[in-house]
């Protein structure tokens, strides 16, 4: 978590009030909270969260329709 903490921290530098920064993050098997993780760090550096788009995934083995979540957070 360190490296997302980080890269959290960095876009907040590089963004001015009001501006947005969108995260395209999701669960993995070996780290199941990776989204909610997401959400925490970025509301303990500052950013509010505004809303989760679904990204809708194509289905290479045909096992139906997966989504990615993407993050909107406003500075």
């Amino acid at each position: 978590m360190v490296f997302l903490k980080s890269m959290i921290y960095n876009t907040y530098k590089c963004t001015t009030k009001n501006e947005h920064c969108l995260i395209n993050i999701a669960n993995t098997k070996k780290v199941f909270n990776l989204e909610s993780e997401t959400i925490r760090l970025a509301k303990e550096i500052g950013y509010k969260h505004e809303n989760t788009l679904k990204m809708e995934l194509s289905s290479i083995s045909g096992k139906g329709v997966k989504y990615e979540p993407i993050f909107i957070f406003k500075k």
